[in-house]
């Protein structure tokens, strides 16, 4: 045999040798394809608190879905996976349960997950090949998931784009066909009343499928949360093959129904922030709700205060509190949204109070000296504050 050690030259080696040099590289390459080979499947139940090698394998295959992913940085994420069962461990497994629940949850008889890695999971986990080397300490997929930007799987897809305000539009068209309604059924009652001189019932306008979008849902809980929370969102028109948007750019494509007939979703791994949601199902997109995906290492937004206690009709009212962000603070009063408002030094917001709908009450034509009570709270990149309370005087 002979080995090029420079052009046009080589070494020769003798028989003998040369089955030398094929043993030692055998003996080489044994401990390794002997590690790759050498797989343990699940067979522990493990619980909080369980500590071990099966743990170790249990973080890492959960951490191949970003579904069911056990922390989105430090201990528990991908690559930095841990031997101890802790509470984001049992988080992530209460997720993969429920995810599989036709595997898992139905044939135990049980409805929401538990945590607990018991027979079902375990044949659930073995059956996706979830497996520990037992010599590497990881898998191939836990190393691949390192390497995946994680915010790409939730990124929408050219055919997965939508305007996912459609709904807002739709509902605010509806509010405005069926106030239209009203004036009219009032109208014609007015001029009955002024012809006969007496007074009947009004008819009020039916409500119809124009007034009542198919898809409509509802403020979720709670409204902010970290990355991996559970968060429930009640609602008409959600079914299992809703998906939920995060603005126009990201969706989350599974929701599970929980035994309260509300659908859950987990908090995906996306840059913290406030988001507007709403839920497409089939070619229907719903209203839009808020959303905070906070980050611990942020302050959370506070509404302390707000001054003047009585402020005079369209006048302007100081917000004071902390974590008020330098741009993007959404104010809502009485359920009016006031967008885009700023803040210098992070503790108080000024703010014009909207003249045209506040709340019928609150019309310059009411009895002069009436006060009416408002409340309001801010909402911003670190969440939403606590509601205050002022009055407006009439």
């Amino acid at each position: 045999m002979c080995i090029t050690v420079r052009a046009g030259q080589c070494v020769r080696y003798s028989d003998r040798m040369q089955r030398h040099l094929v043993l030692a590289a055998l003996a080489l390459a044994l401990p390794l394809v002997a590690g790759a080979q050498a797989a343990t499947t699940f067979t522990s139940t493990l619980t909080l608190g369980s500590s071990g090698a099966q743990v170790l394998a249990l973080q890492q295959a959960l951490n191949q879905d970003p579904d069911t992913r056990v922390a989105l940085t430090g201990p528990g994420s991908p690559g930095q996976e841990t031997s101890y069962f802790g509470a984001k461990t049992q988080a992530a497994v209460i997720r993969y349960q429920e995810k599989y629940a036709g595997d898992i949850l139905t044939p135990a008889g049980l409805v929401n997950g538990n945590g607990r890695v018991g027979a079902y999971t375990r044949a659930k986990l073995n059956a996706r090949g979830a497996v520990l080397s037992s010599t590497f300490g990881t898998t191939a997929s836990s190393t691949t998931a390192t390497s995946t930007d994680p915010i790409a799987v939730y990124r929408v897809k050219a055919s997965e784009k939508v305007d996912i305000y459609i709904g807002d539009k739709i509902i605010e068209g509806s509010k405005k066909a069926f106030m239209k309604s009203v004036g009219t059924s009032l109208s014609a009652y007015v001029a009955s009343v002024r012809a006969t001189g007496t007074s009947t019932p009004m008819k009020s306008p039916v409500l119809s499928a124009a007034f009542a979008p198919s898809v409509v849902i509802g403020i979720p809980s709670p409204r902010y949360a970290a990355v991996g929370a559970y968060i429930a969102i009640n609602g008409t028109g959600i079914s299992a093959d809703s998906v939920l948007y995060f603005d126009n750019d990201y969706i989350v494509r599974t929701l599970t129904k929980n035994s309260m007939g509300a659908y859950n979703f987990i908090v995906p791994s996306l840059p913290s922030g406030r988001y507007d949601i709403a839920v497409k199902t089939g070619g229907v997109i719903s209203n839009t709700q808020p959303f905070v995906i906070t980050d611990p290492k942020r302050p959370q937004v506070h509404l302390t205060s707000i001054s003047p206690a009585t402020v005079p009709y369209g006048e302007r009212v100081t917000l004071t509190g902390s974590g008020f962000t330098a741009n993007n603070n959404t104010v809502i009063i009485n359920s009016k949204r006031i967008d885009g408002i700023t803040s210098s030094d992070s503790k108080t917001l000024e703010v014009a109070l909207p003249t045209g709908s506040l709340m019928s009450a609150s019309q310059p034509n009411q009895p002069s000296g009436m006060k009416v009570p408002m409340s309001a709270y801010v909402i911003n990149d670190n969440g939403f504050s606590e509601i205050q309370s002022f009055m407006i005087s009439i």
